[in-house]
């Protein structure tokens, strides 16, 4: 809400804008309110009041002056803001703003969706009011997205799309103009690509639609090969080490491996699989850089654990094992530590956690952890996360933790947490945020400090403002991409490839691969080097130990991609991490070694937040707090307090989901890409272009507080759901949070990964050329269609015929979208 007051005085225009950037307000809540003062360069500050009451003062910064304030009762409140002048502006007073301060709870949540004629979806209003638009062409093809306005901008945030005669995208144009174009060929595949982020690449491809060959703009030629299930067998690149896969157990088949990717050989070493007489992978081993790492999975055999995960052998030799009860759902967690010699486990385990408990929507509610204490998740009407604790919430001195409660306006937002424990309210660890009309964060606030963040129309972040420091970007004319930035550290000129990579920043030079993964970086410290698996993972990481301990560091992942572990340059685990499903709950501390006959293991608790991101760590036996991440930056700007009670240094570099910080750098290593937490933004253009929504470099849509990104590519389609789980159901299930850009087969989703396998969606249509073809139901002129198989093109075909078989007409062309089964994306004709 805002209230504007304008005066004139010497030929001079100035005006109060007066916001209140928290809303709904609610008691004892930190509401950020910020008064915008035009005029020549006004200096000085601003007074705040609620009726005669006076708030508090904030100096002006960039013609911004902000205050934050929890002194705002229940009711109604008359908010001003009065500016003292100086020599160059005389004194001025806002209107009056009325805000309403309420509980916490949530009212109604309605999502109002519109039809055209045709039943096409045309808008889309969300409970705070904010709506999208989509505009169709005479050929029924979406030609633009409308949004809200910019902060700023009187004109709507739109993106343009347009087609060729054979419905094939050929451009997108983005809310500052700029265009990516497509050209593709009779088939639908697309030849060649131009992006003002990642500039020119060609394409090639077989009969069957399997990409050939791949030239990005720096001129780097990838080459792919297929068998004849048209599985991949190997891509070349320019120069260095090929990739090659192998399939059934190689030269000498064997049953169990039927179907399956059994080796894998790439840059960094090989993966090995193994299969049990069931088909069910039993050991995976990594041969990086001459260091071998195994992982080993047990499955269930019987009763309520059949073909479930019951055990997983760490490299380090640690068994986790988990149990199920009568009904299948997981009830517990425990550990078997590697004997003291590292040969073995011990035959007693150790219990992490029992009791898992479930509501009604099978969503988890908490467990007991092994030393009698509980985690508490606790959900709202609407299926939304509204309280967890962070550590023991009774507990005192290093071992007092709080129990967050999430406030949420109309449509679910997050607009900050509250905290309290034994002792009662913890205002120091309270936060609150405020959004855009394209919700994007504008501002976060902790104890009484607040950051805001502007954007352009495509979601650059143009600035950062921290108390009274205004840090500015500057984005290129002609891209997404930065060419200036400022931060603490000073301004600093970027420099990119053709491909769109940060090759520069001021402090560090990066270089790429044939393949365009960061390759090294040097900075004054020296020069690190990464290598990366076939899926794309890093798993090798090189360098003077004053940048990487030990001289090495090597990465072990799980089959969904999650980081199990960290290990130093002899192998040894610096950390390994326990998950249940996607929520770290455990890590996994070694000492002393195998040859020393002295290995001891130690257990430590993870209290992850409601986007799985670890942010309290807990010694096992006293709930003692050993490390905490819980008041960063919103973006992960804040470096994790590793020592918070004085108990030494508790080394963990998990962040935001999928990501792993990078001492050398500052950065979070985010499977595909670099994530630069200080900017809030990646440091490449996205390998999958627009498909993850309209900025390239873009992390989550601009807001961290309610999504993630564990891939590196877009955000996932379980996050949107978490915080929007009414308007998730009205869509039948799970679904990509809304982009900007319609991706090119229009009403096709992204299928979900699933493992060994290719997963594809087809989307048939009517030809509307043949008389009479065609249904006067629209709803039943086109139809869906699923299939799913070990290779892609058996997988598009089922898919196609499924689709084919549920339309009511004669087909004019099919479409498909196919997801592989390491995430690998395929997109044009069935």
């Amino acid at each position: 809400m805002n209230a504007l007051f304008k005066i004139v005085t010497h030929n001079l225009l100035v005006w109060l804008c007066l916001a209140i950037l928290v809303a709904p307000l609610v008691p004892a809540f930190a509401a950020a309110v910020t008064t915008t003062v035009t005029g020549t360069a006004p200096t000085g500050s601003v007074t705040f009041k609620n009726g005669s009451t006076t708030l508090g003062s904030a100096t002006i910064a960039s013609g911004v002056a902000t205050l934050s304030t929890s002194a705002l009762a229940l009711g109604n409140h008359s908010l001003s803001a009065d500016y003292g002048g100086d020599a160059s502006n005389q004194a001025s007073t806002s209107a009056a703003v009325t805000v309403i301060v309420n509980s916490a709870g949530l009212g109604a949540m309605t999502w109002q969706y519109g039809y055209d004629a045709m039943g096409r979806p045309t808008t889309t209003i969300d409970p705070n009011g904010l709506a999208t638009y989509t505009y169709y062409d005479s050929l029924g093809r979406p030609i633009q997205t409308q949004q809200s306005a910019n902060v700023g901008s009187a004109t709507p945030t739109i993106t343009q799309l347009d087609y060729n005669l054979a419905d094939s995208l050929t451009k997108v144009t983005d809310p500052r103009n700029l265009a990516t174009t497509y050209s593709p060929n009779g088939l639908g595949n697309v030849t060649s690509q131009s992006s003002p982020d990642s500039g020119a690449a060609q394409f090639t491809y077989d009969t069957k639609g399997n990409v050939l060959t791949a030239t990005d703009a720096r001129g780097k030629l990838t080459s792919m090969t297929y068998d004849a299930l048209e599985r991949l067998t190997s891509v070349t690149y320019s120069s260095g080490t090929p990739t090659t896969l192998e399939y059934d157990g190689g030269a000498n088949p064997t049953p169990a491996a039927r179907g399956e990717l059994t080796k894998v050989t790439d840059e960094s070493g090989s993966v090995t699989y193994t299969y049990d007489s069931m088909g069910r992978m039993s050991s995976k081993t990594q041969l990086s850089n001459g260091k071998t790492f195994t992982v080993s999975y047990a499955w269930g055999n019987s009763g309520s654990a059949l073909d479930k995960l019951t055990a997983i052998t760490y490299p380090s030799g640690n068994r986790v094992n988990y149990s199920y009860d009568a009904q299948g759902y997981l009830s517990g967690v425990s550990v078997n530590s590697v004997n003291s010699n590292g040969v073995g486990v011990s035959g007693t385990s150790t219990t992490l956690l029992s009791g898992i408990g479930y509501n009604a929507d099978n969503n988890i509610t908490g467990w007991n952890w092994s030393t009698g204490k509980t985690r508490n998740i606790v959900y709202d009407s609407f299926g939304l996360m509204s309280s967890y604790n962070l550590g023991d919430s009774a507990g005192v001195g290093i071992a007092s933790g709080a129990l967050r409660t999430l406030v949420r306006d109309a449509s679910g937002r997050i607009m900050g947490y509250t905290h309290s424990n034994g002792a009662g309210a913890v205002p120091s660890l309270n936060q609150s945020f405020g959004y855009d009309n394209l919700n994007r964060l504008l501002n976060a606030t902790l104890s009484n400090a607040t950051t805001q963040y502007s954007y352009d129309a495509t979601g650059n972040r143009t600035a950062k403002v921290v108390g009274a420091t205004t840090y500015n970007n500057t984005v290129s004319n002609t891209s997404n991409r930065l060419v200036q930035t400022q931060d603490v550290g000073g301004t600093a000129s970027i420099q990119y490839d053709a491909a769109g990579n940060v090759t520069g920043d001021g402090s560090n030079t990066f270089t790429y691969s044939e393949r365009g993964r960061m390759k090294s970086v040097t900075n004054a410290g020296g020069t690190v080097s990464y290598l990366y698996n076939a899926a794309g993972q890093r798993v090798v990481k090189t360098g003077p130990t004053a940048l990487v301990p030990s001289g090495a560091a090597y990465f072990v992942y799980d089959e969904q991609g999650q980081l199990l572990g960290e290990y130093d340059a002899t192998g040894t685990p610096i950390y390994e991490t326990i998950y249940l499903g996607s929520i770290p709950v455990g890590v996994i501390k070694q000492t002393g070694t195998a040859a020393g006959n002295n290995i001891a293991v130690s257990l430590y608790n993870v209290y992850a937040d409601h986007l799985a991101t670890p942010r309290v760590i807990t010694r096992q036996s006293d709930q003692a707090i050993v490390w905490r991440w819980d008041t960063a930056e919103a973006f992960g700007a804040t470096a994790a307090n590793q020592n918070p009670g004085s108990l030494g240094i508790f080394t963990y570099n998990q962040r935001f989901p999928g990501q792993v910080f990078d001492a050398e750098t500052g950065l979070l290593q985010n499977w595909n890409r670099e994530y630069d937490p200080r900017q809030g933004r990646y440091r490449q253009s996205d390998p999958i272009g627009l498909a993850g929504g309209i900025n390239t470099y873009a992390y989550v849509g601009g807001n961290p507080v309610s999504y993630t990104d564990p891939e590196g590519l877009q955000t996932t389609v379980d996050s949107w759901c978490r915080q929007h789980p009414v308007a998730c159901a009205e869509i039948n299930g799970p679904r990509p949070i809304p982009v900007p850009v319609p991706l090119p087969d229009r009403d096709i989703w992204w299928p979900d990964k699933e493992p060994g396998k290719w997963s594809c969606k087809a989307r048939a249509d009517c030809n509307d050329n043949i008389p009479g073809n065609c249904p006067e139901d629209p709803t039943k002129r086109v139809a869906f269609g699923g299939g799913t198989a070990k290779d892609l093109g058996t997988a598009r075909n089922i898919a196609k015929s499924n689709a084919t078989s549920n339309l009511q007409c004669q087909p004019k062309h099919v479409s498909c979208k196919c997801t592989g089964p390491k995430g690998e994306q395929y997109s044009g004709g069935c």
